[in-house]
């Protein structure tokens, strides 16, 4: 008995040193491979974000989008070898013939990743376990979809308060670095899209101004060039003093007053008024945008819906219009009286009267009842953009509608405002 259990004893011996490779392989195996489960994990959430971030930027150089790709894959994993074979962009759009699921146009960034990492506990070729260095892949997809273009018309505040200064500069040169850096976001789109975004400019104070042209009005001193236009129609009270007439303004705010003479020269009891801005039409080319802003000045009192009528007939008046159209109309303030002509006496604002009189409704009525040239549907679209103050008892909320009223509380925000507004016309990743 006593002979059997040593024999006993020496089998199990044998047997621990047997099994001891094998354990030791399940060991490192459940150490090194569970770590590979997490940085499997990982390297597909990187990957997944390098996509977006790939999709998000839409950019064409391949270059520009690997390097891009590596910065988020190192975010994510840092101190491991990171190798990117494949970054790859292509598009798909309707008028190749192809169908796009859905979407007009989309650009689709496909991304593989690899990384070699080392295992904690390496093993040698005897035993069960990982070796010398393992190698975990991902791959991800990202598709950026290109939504109809849009006209922007920009109705920007000229007045006089326009000249305070505002977080360090003054208002005006704020809206002026802005509506540049929307323009920049805009023109990334250039060339992608199917047709190009197009932008206005509208600024106003108590007018807008007429175009730069050679008309001159006897009646005003030394036959000077009349530099602005007044889209209010006025009518005679009991007293023979002309007051605002409210509804043929509303219906007749299609027609361009700024070359007609009865309206332009028959304006005695104005001031002789001069603007240093001038309207600038719907175009796809934005320097010159950007140079004719540099010139712009504020200066007078505050009429916006002189600003909106204009914008309202440079809509009206174009022949390609985008399927999507967006008036953004930015104020630092309600509107005021001010000097112009017959209203200096008239009460209360006309912009209340305007609104009454349903001039939002008309112009939002006859926007969207046209057509693209390929016969698709416009949508038009108020923005209301208040800042410094409150712009929630502004009237125009009334015909505007609340939902479409914003409020800026610094430049950051009135930017991010006016991003998001367009982002969501031209485009959403997947």
């Amino acid at each position: 008995m006593r002979q059997s259990i040593k024999k006993q004893q020496g089998h199990a011996a044998l047997l621990f040193a047997l099994i001891i490779p094998a354990m030791w392989g399940f060991f490192t195996i459940a150490i090194d491979g569970s770590r590979a489960i997490q940085t499997k994990a990982r390297l597909g959430d990187a990957t997944e974000a390098a996509a977006l971030a790939l999709a998000a930027k839409n950019s064409t150089n391949l270059t520009q989008n690997k390097a891009l790709a590596e910065d988020y894959v190192e975010a994510y994993l840092p101190d491991v070898d990171i190798s990117i074979p494949k970054v790859s962009r292509t598009e798909c759009r309707v008028s190749d013939g192809r169908e796009c699921e859905g979407a007009s146009r989309y650009a689709q960034y496909d991304i593989d990743v690899s990384i070699k990492q080392d295992p904690w506990l390496p093993v040698g070729n005897d035993f069960v376990g990982f070796k010398d260095t393992y190698e975990v892949t991902h791959a991800s997809t990202a598709r950026k979809y290109q939504g109809d273009s849009i006209d922007i018309a920009f109705v920007m505040d000229y007045s006089g308060s326009m000249n305070d200064r505002w977080q360090g500069k003054p208002k005006y040169k704020h809206v002026r670095d802005i509506i540049n850096d929307v323009l920049d976001e805009l023109e990334e789109y250039q060339g992608i899209q199917e047709i190009n975004n197009k932008v206005a400019l509208v600024p106003y104070a108590e007018y807008t101004a007429r175009p730069s042209d050679s008309m001159r009005c006897p009646k005003w001193p030394y036959y000077s060039p009349i530099r602005f236009v007044d889209y209010l129609y006025y009518k005679q009270d009991h007293r023979g003093r002309a007051y605002l007439d409210a509804k043929k303004t509303v219906d007749n705010w299609q027609t361009d007053r700024s070359t007609d003479p009865n309206m332009v020269c028959d304006r005695d009891s104005y001031d002789d008024y001069y603007l240093s801005y001038k309207n600038v039409p719907f175009t796809d080319t934005f320097n010159q945008l950007r140079r004719d802003m540099q010139s712009f000045r504020s200066g007078g009192s505050t009429a916006s819906y002189q600003g909106i009528i204009k914008a309202a007939q440079l809509f009206d008046q174009l022949d390609d219009p985008n399927p999507r159209q967006l008036m953004v109309i930015l104020s630092d303030g309600d509107d005021t009286n001010g000097n112009n002509g017959p209203l200096s006496y008239y009460d209360p604002i006309p912009t209340k009267a305007l609104v009454n009189a349903n001039l939002c409704e008309d112009i939002k009525a006859t926007l969207n009842s046209r057509r693209t040239q390929d016969n698709r549907p416009v949508t038009f679209q108020f923005a209301l953009i208040g800042f410094d103050y409150n712009v929630n008892k502004n009237p125009l909320t009334e015909c505007i509608g609340t939902e479409n009223v914003y409020d800026a509380a610094n430049p950051d925000e009135l930017l991010d405002i006016i991003l998001n507004l367009i982002s969501e016309e031209i485009g959403h990743l997947s």
